[in-house]
């Protein structure tokens, strides 16, 4: 769930280079879904969620990440850091997984980022 779909979108095309696939807007829940994807052949989709009511739909946050192959993570994480997000480990190499670093989007989830 995002607090501000604008932003989260700008986040995910502009610093990850996600497109938008899809856009569900539920009016009978308050709801609008937006889903992102790699371009083709990557696999990986990402459905932000906002709702458009005032009711209180927060969630616990468990410390759960979400694993993204995003090609150069040195490249991305600097764009992240470039848009103002915050970089919570600088890429590095680690044995048997290749480059990785970690970001957080707008709306402070931690996203561990892979090379390839």
């Amino acid at each position: 769930m995002v607090q501000d779909l604008d932003r989260a979108i700008d986040f995910y095309t502009s610093v990850l280079g996600m497109e938008q696939a899809q856009r569900l807007d539920v009016p009978d829940m308050n709801l609008i879904e937006v889903i992102l994807v790699f371009p083709p052949g990557r696999g990986a989709a990402v459905v932000l969620m906002q709702y458009t009511d005032d009711a209180d739909h927060t969630y616990k946050d468990d410390g759960g990440k979400l694993v993204l192959r995003v090609g150069d993570c040195v490249a991305v994480a600097e764009a992240a850091r470039a848009a103002g997000h915050e970089v919570t480990r600088e890429p590095a190499e680690y044995p048997g997984f290749g480059k990785i670093a970690f970001v957080k989007d707008p709306d402070g989830h931690t996203l561990e980022l892979l090379d390839g």
